[in-house]
């Protein structure tokens, strides 16, 4: 083959043009996905015609298939993480609502030494802020740590670390909030509990 140009976009991913045939050769499947038809007398209704026969193929326009909205598997993807984002956030609050109730005995024992429930709940106030701390912490270095050297990898070290900043801060008011109030509402529960029983 014989070099024509040069790519020069820092991340390297670009579209390349080559002979159906010389990728055939190279593929398991040498299908095309797309079929590009130019011709002056060429009709869109002339075409969708000519494919009645065969399922599954249709026929858009160059504005229809250059359309953002033609996008199925950025959706499926934003699907998919939704989802994740879902079970995860279920699992953080059955984690610290368990954690909570099977300390019921320790609540009991300090309020049996004189510690109010307003000492109490600043006492699983702290603990959630430091555990929050410390997972913002480990998240973003190993965060870090991965990304940094993937893209050092892809870039050859010819591009430097962007972080978004609005989009990281809603991630982590995300997290402190769901933290919150998979604490408050199992704690709230629980001293309501020692208050009856005292």
């Amino acid at each position: 083959m014989t070099v024509v140009a040069l790519y020069g976009r820092g991340l390297g991913f670009g579209d390349l043009t080559l002979a159906h045939r010389l990728v055939a050769a190279h593929v398991d499947v040498p299908l095309d996905d797309e079929v590009l038809v130019r011709g002056e007398h060429v009709t869109r209704e002339a075409l969708t015609a000519a494919l009645r026969g065969d399922p599954g193929l249709g026929v858009l326009d160059r504005a229809s298939a250059a359309a953002p909205e033609n996008r199925t598997g950025a959706q499926i993807g934003y699907v998919t993480l939704g989802l994740i984002i879902a079970f995860v956030a279920i699992a953080v609050l059955n984690t610290l609502a368990m954690s909570i109730a099977d300390r019921r005995p320790e609540f009991a024992a300090l309020a049996l030494t004189g510690a109010t429930r307003r000492q109490l709940r600043r006492m699983l106030g702290w603990e959630t802020a430091v555990s929050v701390a410390l997972a913002t912490g480990l998240g973003l270095a190993v965060a870090f740590a991965v990304l940094g050297t993937y893209a050092e990898g892809i870039t050859r070290g010819t591009a430097g670390a962007a972080v978004p900043a609005g989009e990281l801060a809603v991630v982590l008011a995300g997290a402190a909030g769901l933290a919150a109030v998979g604490t408050w509402l199992p704690a709230r529960a629980t001293l309501r509990g020692l208050r009856r029983r005292a």
